[in-house]
């Protein structure tokens, strides 16, 4: 009769201590890889929504702007008091550029930068560029060291031509 060689020292061999190690680097290998694709997810995740918050404050900024303000008369409100819940807007009937409206803005926004930026109810800075035949009006604060920087155009009428807007928000 033939024996059969029992294997049960199989835990003790070379060949189970290299298997046993095979496991323990692909767990560790897979752990790291995990570890990394939640970390950096969460981050992509936070950026996107900062950016479309910051999208959501560029078209409102840039539809206040193109209203004629609330109220109607907010230039000459802003001059007898600071007082908030006044939006500023730049235009009268559809999209028309009211200079008036515009010389008052640019003034209050060089005067006082934070009232009009509480007034937009946003928490990031601006930056406004008209871009006219004739010249570019620019107010705000400057974004040269902007690390996240969202821009919207928009188009008005002015003295017969269409002038473009450029709205900047950032942080």
């Amino acid at each position: 009769m033939m024996r059969i060689k029992s294997r049960t020292k199989i835990a003790g061999s070379k060949k189970a201590q290299a298997f046993l190690l095979d496991i323990i680097v692909g767990i560790l290998f897979f752990t790291t890889a995990l570890i990394f694709y939640f970390k950096y997810s969460q981050n992509i995740n936070n950026q996107n929504q900062e950016y479309e918050f910051m999208m959501l404050d560029a078209n409102y900024i840039s539809s206040s702007l193109l209203s004629p303000g609330n109220p109607e008369n907010w230039e000459e409100l802003i001059m007898e008091n600071l007082s908030y819940g006044i939006t500023p807007g730049i235009t009268e009937k559809r999209y028309f550029l009211n200079q008036t409206k515009l010389d008052s803005l640019i003034s209050l926004t060089n005067n006082n930068y934070t009232f009009v930026k509480k007034s937009f109810e946003t928490p990031y800075d601006f930056y406004i560029i008209i871009e006219r035949a004739d010249s570019n009006i620019t107010f705000g604060k400057n974004y040269a060291a902007a690390r996240t920087l969202i821009r919207t155009t928009r188009f008005l009428f002015y003295n017969g031509s269409i002038i473009r807007m450029h709205i900047y928000v950032f942080y």
